[in-house]
Formats: C-alpha cells, structure tokens, sequence
C-alpha cells in the first residue's frame, strides 16, 4: 500500500491539498473513490476497511466494516 502525507489539521487544508490530484493508496485498479476516503484514514493512522470484499461501497454498507471505521472517533 502507498503511504502518503498530507495535512489534515482543518477540512480547508486537507482539501487544498488533495483537490485536482490523484492518490492511489491500495496500488489497485489506479485512482478510484475509495482511495480518497482511504487517504483520509491513513492520515488518521487508521486502516479503511470493505469488509474483506474490496469494494468501496462496502466500507458503508457492510455493518461489520462500518462500525470498524466509525470506531470510537466517527458516526458513520
């Protein structure tokens, strides 16, 4: 998986810093959605889970990978 570093310290600056440019974090299938949300958490040192299918979408709708994402810092 690539690491990257980007700030996170207000939304105005994460977003200043990842808008218009592409982040590959899992090294599968090039730039997708789930990479921008995975980013996010990598910052957070958290892993962003699909539930074992590596499908974005399950990072939401899978309540088992849901609630490890929400852990104890987010309401998802």
């Amino acid at each position: 998986m690539a690491k990257y570093k980007v700030p996170i310290t207000t939304y105005t600056a994460f977003r200043a810093a990842t808008i218009g440019k592409c982040y590959n974090t899992d090294d599968s299938y090039g730039y997708q959605c789930y990479d921008g949300a995975d980013l996010l958490w990598q910052q957070l040192k958290r892993s962003l889970s699909t539930g074992g299918t590596g499908k974005a979408r399950y990072a939401w709708q899978d309540a088992k990978a849901r609630a490890k994402n929400a852990g104890n810092d987010f309401e998802l």
